[in-house]
């Protein structure tokens, strides 16, 4: 069932209308059996993991703090270490990595090989679940005694395709408290949901479809301005599309008062790359520096107090290689991986021998723009391997760019105009939000203007939808 569909909109509501006649304890039970229906639409075989998953964690949870005994090391690097091995498991095998073990093993023929398809999710909820275990140890949340909240906080349906990545320690509490929506929840709820779908649909979905089909595996038939310029609807395209899904998914469950954490803020008007990962997929990049780079960092700082060059170049590059993986273990993804850890590793080194020049560039209008333009530029260069595919298919492109850099395009500009008034609207609703420091600013502008501004969304959407202009794709990060 995908979330942008007729099906999942009567799904919600449906959900929704039931789940505010129970009192806070049947809500729960309720929402987790409604995100369990949900979650069964995509295989029984998704459910069954995730049950296991969750059954699994709560017990190891209560064997790292049971009850007054210190913090067992054991039962944490045996729930970690079980939780990386399931997700490497799906990771391998979804990717063909196995098969041949497997027809070996079993003796069975390629096409009666029962394949472990890499459970849609399953890198999201793994990753929470580590988390949980990682803060129970730490003390910095209590193991949770009450199995319909620890499995609610596995399963909730509006977070558990493509994230957030929420902290056990920031979410648990919301289910044990009385959840009630008043109008100005509603709005806020509401105006989520409608940035979110301005996004993916009006924004997202068309950029997707003027990026040629065959654009990474036959970049030679493009001018270098072409792939230029396309990279640059496939870099707005993908902002739009995940951070359209977290809207989304964060205005409906605001609607039924639970906070979801925000994943974007304003990424292409970030001055560096510390700055960018702090503004893209925040869950993700708190996640990694919360339990890969602070680790790292400070037992690099105790082994090597005095070798700088270790302590700045390490725990960045083990940390963006680790993201890379995350998000796939193919070469082209350690590529991208890589590559953000050398512009980070580039940025601390610069600090570290030009400290005044770098300061100096935050107080210079032209440098802050010169700051922000590099960052997009270099960023863009990543999402090529990000997109490609393959560590293959984006040398080609790297090599195709540069080769047919001199070469005429064959498009024309008004070809181009539509993706660029809508990459012009996109850069517009992060300008607005912020220069505002807010990411619903809108909900205070005057009542008339709301008015207008909402009839000529909806006038929009319905356009959009008359003349055939989008064709709703599923979300990009559902294949993560």
């Amino acid at each position: 069932m995908e979330i942008i569909s007729l099906n999942f909109a009567l799904f919600t509501l449906i959900v929704l209308g039931i789940y505010y006649l129970f009192p806070r304890r049947i809500q729960n039970i309720w929402l987790l059996l409604s995100s369990y229906a949900f979650y069964l639409t995509f295989g029984k075989r998704f459910l069954l993991v995730l049950i296991l998953t969750t059954a699994w964690n709560y017990f190891i949870a209560l064997r790292i703090r049971s009850k007054n005994n210190p913090p067992n090391r054991f039962w944490l690097w045996l729930g970690i270490g079980s939780n990386l091995l399931a997700f490497a498991f799906f990771r391998l095998e979804s990717s063909g990595y196995f098969q041949g073990f497997f027809e070996y093993l079993f003796n069975i023929g390629r096409t009666n090989l029962l394949r472990f398809v890499l459970p849609i999710g399953f890198s999201f909820y793994i990753l929470q679940a580590i988390s949980y275990l990682i803060d129970v140890y730490r003390k910095q949340t209590e193991a949770s005694r009450d199995i319909i909240e620890f499995a609610l906080y596995m399963a909730y349906f509006p977070k558990l395709l493509a994230g957030p990545i929420e902290r056990a320690r920031s979410f648990l509490p919301k289910l044990s408290q009385n959840r009630l929506v008043d109008n100005t929840a509603l709005s806020r709820a509401f105006s989520l949901l409608l940035i979110g779908l301005i996004r993916k649909v009006l924004i997202a979905d068309i950029l997707s479809q003027v990026i040629p089909m065959d654009l990474f595996s036959s970049p030679a038939n493009y001018s270098g301005i072409e792939l230029i310029g396309y990279m640059g609807i496939y870099a707005f395209w993908l902002y739009n599309d995940f951070a359209g899904y977290t809207g989304i998914v964060r205005g409906i469950s605001a609607f039924f008062s639970i906070e979801l954490s925000a994943n974007f803020q304003q990424p292409y008007f970030a001055r560096n790359f510390s700055d960018f990962w702090n503004r893209w997929h925040i869950s993700l990049s708190h996640w990694l520096r919360d339990y890969i780079y602070y680790p790292i960092s400070r037992w690099l700082r105790k082994r090597y107090p005095s070798n700088l060059m270790v302590n700045i170049v390490v725990p960045p590059m083990l940390t963006m290689l680790a993201s890379g993986a995350w998000h796939n273990f193919g070469a082209y993804m350690l590529v991208w991986g890589g590559l953000h850890g050398i512009y980070q590793v580039g940025e601390r080194l610069v600090q570290q021998v030009f400290p005044k020049w770098w300061a100096a560039g935050e107080n210079t209008p032209w440098r802050r723009t010169a700051n922000t333009l590099s960052v997009f530029i270099f960023t863009v260069i990543a999402w090529t391997a990000f997109g490609s595919g393959s560590f293959r298919r984006t040398i080609s492109y790297w090599q195709s760019l540069w080769s047919n850099l001199f070469l005429n395009p064959s498009f024309t500009f008004a070809e181009f105009l539509l993706p660029i008034c809508l990459i012009l609207g996109s850069l517009v609703i992060d300008y607005i939000q912020w220069h505002a420091n807010d990411e619903l600013i809108f909900m205070k502008y005057p009542r008339p203007v709301q008015i207008v501004l909402l009839v000529g969304i909806m006038v929009a959407f319905f356009l959009n939808f008359t003349l055939g202009k989008t064709v709703v794709t599923a979300f990009i990060y559902q294949g993560f």
